[in-house]
């Protein structure tokens, strides 16, 4: 009899753990469904948003590729030197197009990513190199006020050595630095290069005469960037497209301290050339701190390349990896 007894107990034990490692099996079952379809809801997600961002570039490419013709030729100068002609803005007449091509871009969404911080680069509608040039100003836009517009000039004799400045920029006085600010029909002002015939010659800043010649010869669009004391690697223009190449110029100021490490270090130098760049060895630097030096082509470029309608100036550190007639159209 209690060999029986022990047998039913062993029995009910065993149905009992069954019933148990069941039930734990049943539960385990429901938690993977459910992180496996949380799992898929994540995926399904990302790729939706996936989708909407090829969805919006692929109707943006389709649209410029669409509204205006791809046969352009580099500009011609007409004998007006202020106006310039180009070969697709005969087809282009306010009958060719009604809306611009980045009218409906929208921005496509942010998708969240853990490992990765920091900026982050801002999607931007750029038309096509032949679109940007078809939509250049043939010439430029009058100023309302200002129509004479003169450049000081100094020597030992007129300048005023009592008032603060640099053989460069002139002796100003507080007076006349208030006065520049104010736009009249005809201005004489202070812009740099007081002394010599002409921006880089006897000035400070001295450029020799065949870098001058070939300056004056850039009238469309100059692409500008300078390295003085060798403090900086030479960053090489990307996405330039052949047009742009034939019509735009490129051009790097340095001093010879850098034109010699540029020399004896890069295998792309040839002919005072490095890729794209044309590098200007600069002269007779006004200033002893190349980050001041550096400011003369940042900000004085209508001085120095005085036949050209735009500019574009890319910081040393920084590479311009879109055709710049693409940043002129936006």
């Amino acid at each position: 009899g209690g060999d029986k007894e022990r047998l039913q107990l062993l029995h009910r034990a065993l149905r009992l753990v069954g019933r148990r490692g069941a039930g734990l099996l049943l539960l385990l079952a429901v938690a993977s469904a459910a992180l496996f379809c949380s799992l898929f809801a994540v995926v399904k997600d990302d790729n939706t948003s996936s989708i909407i961002i090829a969805s919006n570039y692929e109707v943006t490419n389709a649209i410029q590729n669409s509204v205006y013709p791809s046969t352009t030729r580099p500009l011609m100068m007409s004998n007006d030197h202020n106006k310039f002609e180009h070969p697709n803005r005969l087809h282009l007449s306010p009958g060719n197009f009604t809306n611009h091509p980045c009218e409906g871009f929208a921005v496509p969404p942010i998708l969240f990513d853990k490992k990765r911080t920091g900026p982050r680069p801002c999607p931007v509608c750029y038309v096509s190199v032949d679109q940007a040039f078809a939509l250049m100003p043939l010439q430029a836009s009058p100023s309302p006020v200002l129509e004479n517009l003169d450049y000081a000039l100094e020597d030992s004799v007129t300048a005023n050595f009592s008032n603060p400045g640099s053989a460069f920029g002139g002796h100003l006085s507080l007076e006349q630095r208030n006065k520049s600010f104010d736009i009249t029909n005809s201005m004489t002002v202070h812009c740099g290069f007081v002394r010599g015939k002409k921006p880089g010659q006897g000035t400070g800043f001295d450029i020799s005469d065949d870098d001058l010649l070939e300056m004056e010869q850039c009238r469309e669009l100059v692409v500008a960037s300078a390295i003085f004391g060798n403090y900086d690697m030479i960053q090489h223009p990307r996405n330039v497209n052949e047009l742009s190449k034939a019509n735009a110029c490129f051009y790097m100021f340095v001093d010879e301290e850098t034109m010699a490490y540029v020399k004896n270090s890069s295998s792309l130098y040839k002919d005072n050339k490095v890729g794209l760049w044309r590098l200007v060895v600069v002269r007779n630097l006004p200033y002893e701190d190349p980050r001041r030096t550096g400011k003369i082509p940042k900000l004085l470029l209508h001085r120095l390349f005085p036949n050209v309608r735009f500019s574009v100036w890319i910081d040393a550190k920084l590479q311009l990896v879109v055709d710049p007639y693409l940043l002129l159209e936006r």
